[in-house]
């Protein structure tokens, strides 16, 4: 992956993967899901601090802290400088029964160890398609909006 526009292409790939994959293999679709909301903050964060490439050995991300190079979706957020504005959006929206933070709390259970759970079902995997996806109230088209 060379730029941002690599890292979304990915994620937007990992998404179709996972749609795909769904009806079969739920847990694969699961898995796949959840790495296409990593990569698309991980582009925000790339963005957010003016680099051309996240994975470069000669940006500093790489040599400075191994914050940048995790998994965790709610460590992202905050580095992608959304963090804040997801808070607030929610709390104008009726705090945490809204739409959008529940969509954030099924996200949020995602983590890279879920590939190895074999006993995710299709409603599990759909439930976090539609987190992700959801036209109005999904993960990926509210940071893309964010942006």
């Amino acid at each position: 992956m060379k730029s941002i526009d690599d890292i979304l292409e990915l994620a937007d790939k990992r998404l179709a993967e996972a749609e795909f994959l769904v009806d079969k293999f739920p847990s694969g679709a699961y898995y796949l899901a959840g790495y296409a909301a990593e990569l698309t903050l991980k582009a925000r964060i790339c963005k957010l601090l003016d680099f051309d490439n996240f994975y470069s050995v000669k940006q500093p991300i790489k040599r400075g802290s191994d914050a940048f190079f995790t998994h965790e979706l709610t460590q992202l957020l905050t580095l992608s400088g959304l963090r804040k504005r997801l808070e607030d959006e929610i709390d104008r929206e009726k705090g945490a029964n809204s739409e959008l933070a529940i969509n954030w709390q099924l996200i949020c259970n995602w983590n890279e160890s879920r590939r190895y759970d074999l006993s995710i079902e299709k409603p599990e995997a759909l439930d976090l398609l539609n987190a992700l996806t959801n036209d109005k109230t999904g993960f990926l088209p509210w940071i893309r909006k964010n942006w």
